[in-house]
């Protein structure tokens, strides 16, 4: 799905026009407007028929009908357009006004390229995902990550995507984002030939015809982006090489679902803007629920809406003593909450063997519980279940 993001400047020097079009122009998708203040172009002529996504306003002894048409559009638009200032000795009045109007943020001169490239990301990254939506693309992009080390992430990651592929009939792409420890071409007794990080660190290459070379399918028909499964340096990846990569696998497949590994960087956390919903791997104990709730705030702390979150109980119904659900979803704040059942023998046989949870025990409550999460991801994307009397009503921890 290629989304093009509209940025408009308004500058009040030359010297603050260069700058922004230097860092800005390296984004790929980001079209650029700029505007010197005084040159004949107006914030009046902003409305519909040219409604940018993010406006650069540069503060320099601003002229009152500047500051009311921002104000305007801030009314007009709050959750069409993103508007941004910068300033060297800006008048503090002014952006105390323009941050009470609703402007995102301010960007003292020199601007920081790290700072401004990050928030330019981040709302190309929603621009994304509310496109998806609409297009009915909630569950089209599935990424799980583990609240704990060991929680089983990558287990259910892999299981719901073949069944959504051998089951449902439908065409899936599994991403392992685990770029040092991955293994779900282990899971699956696979040898790939190629990984992910041929696509990460080409972005520029990256599209269908690309993604297509790069993949290993299993015998199930599920497609799989593996992970170099080695301890290769992650510094070369970036928040525009994953967001490159999602946007070709949308463009292929009716689902991606991503393994990502348990650390928040720029570029897993631009995989996790572009997710809806994100499913966080825990089980039921003290340890794992307060790392759970670490990464549930510092997400919607990053503009991930908490409504985009939901949590897997792994190994549920252990004998040992656990919270109650109810104040499992309080202490997180989170609704949605699914349960896998404790059934460490049929997983560890799944690993070992290389296969499918339903391969080798399709009747455990373990494999059931996978097939229904599977189910409620597909229910999610199409709005209707591929099998009647299929297992979503039973879906929910209670």
């Amino acid at each position: 799905m290629s989304v093009k993001l509209k940025v408009i400047g308004y500058l009040a020097h030359k010297d603050t026009l260069g700058e922004i079009e230097a860092i800005l122009g390296r984004i790929d998708n980001v079209v650029l407007s700029m505007h010197l203040q005084g040159g004949g172009w107006s914030l009046k002529s902003i409305g519909d028929e040219e409604l940018p996504d993010i406006i650069i306003h540069e503060i320099d002894g601003d002229r009152e009908e500047d500051l009311q048409a921002l104000e305007k559009i801030l009314l007009e638009y709050p959750d069409k357009v993103t508007v941004y200032v910068t300033y060297k000795d800006g008048d503090m009045e002014t952006m105390r006004r323009l941050m009470k109007a609703g402007v995102r943020d301010t960007f003292p001169q020199p601007i920081q390229v790290q700072e401004l490239v990050g928030s330019v990301t981040k709302v190309l990254s929603g621009k994304r995902v509310r496109l998806s939506k609409a297009k009915g693309g909630k569950g089209g992009v599935t990424s799980f990550m583990s609240a704990k080390g060991g929680s089983g992430a990558t287990t259910i990651a892999m299981n719901v995507a073949e069944m959504l592929a051998h089951d449902f009939k439908s065409k899936v792409l599994l991403i392992d984002l685990d770029i040092q420890f991955g293994d779900v071409a282990l899971l699956l007794d696979l040898m790939p030939g190629n990984n992910v990080m041929e696509a990460l660190l080409q972005p520029s290459r990256v599209d269908p015809v690309f993604l297509k070379a790069l993949i290993t399918t299993h015998d199930s028909g599920l497609d799989v982006l593996a992970s170099p499964a080695d301890l290769s340096p992650m510094g070369g990846i970036s928040p525009e090489g994953i967001t490159h990569l999602i946007d070709a696998a949308s463009e292929l497949y009716d689902f991606v679902i991503l393994d990502v590994p348990r650390v928040l960087t720029s570029w897993t956390m631009a995989a996790l803007r572009y997710s809806d919903p994100i499913m966080v791997v825990g089980q039921n104990n003290m340890s794992t629920i307060r790392d759970a709730k670490l990464i549930i705030d510092k997400l919607a702390h990053e503009g991930v809406p908490t409504a985009n979150i939901e949590v897997i109980n792994n190994r549920a119904m252990a004998k040992e003593g656990s919270v109650p659900i109810e104040k499992l979803k309080e202490t997180l704040g989170i609704e949605r909450m699914h349960k896998a059942t404790n059934d460490f023998k049929t997983s560890v046989h799944s690993q070992n063997q290389g296969q499918p949870l339903q391969d080798v025990s399709k009747g455990s409550h373990f494999t059931k519980d996978v097939h229904a999460l599977a189910d409620y991801i597909y229910v999610l994307q199409n709005g209707e279940h591929k099998k009647k009397g299929g297992l979503f009503s039973g879906l929910f921890s209670k």
